[in-house]
């Protein structure tokens, strides 16, 4: 498997040339101005869907960085996306998340340190502790008895 190694400077996405960005820029603020003149509205979470989408890349938005008040060292980055899917294809009802993270990290001269991937092992220790700590949650919420086996979970 290919694996870069050294480092890479990093390269701003820039969404708002996309077609599709650029398409919700313009068009969404009169959508949402026509609801509103027929006295309809959008369910709040579409509408802050499409709200983030628009500040979503965009440095005018915000952005991460972690900085020592004391000594003003800086650390290295690493980063996710989460998009959070409350449809399938067919406009069933099906929350998932698409989730997209970074295989290293940045450091404070903005170039990119590549990682090795996790090892099986190393998935499956994370996996059983997020399982756990779930469980543990559920049961101290009281959405779920230490008794019930886990078939009757689902």
């Amino acid at each position: 498997m290919f694996w870069p190694t050294g480092s890479f400077r990093y390269e701003r996405h820039t969404p708002e040339t996309t077609l599709l960005y650029q398409l919700v820029e313009r068009h969404w603020p009169e959508f949402k101005a026509m609801l509103s003149a027929q006295g309809k509205q959008l369910p709040g979470y579409v509408a802050r869907e499409f709200d983030d989408y628009l500040k979503c890349g965009r440095l005018e938005h915000g952005f991460l960085r972690v900085r020592c008040d004391t000594c003003h060292h800086e650390k290295p980055q690493t980063g996710a996306i989460t998009l959070i899917q409350r449809f399938g294809s067919a406009l069933n009802l099906n929350p998932h998340f698409h989730m997209l993270y970074l295989n290293g990290v940045y450091d404070t001269k903005g170039y990119f340190w590549p990682v090795k991937p996790p090892t099986c092992e190393g998935l499956d220790v994370i996996g059983h502790t997020i399982a756990r700590r779930v469980s543990r949650f559920l049961e101290k919420a009281g959405y779920l008895s230490a008794m019930q086996s886990p078939s009757t979970w689902i």
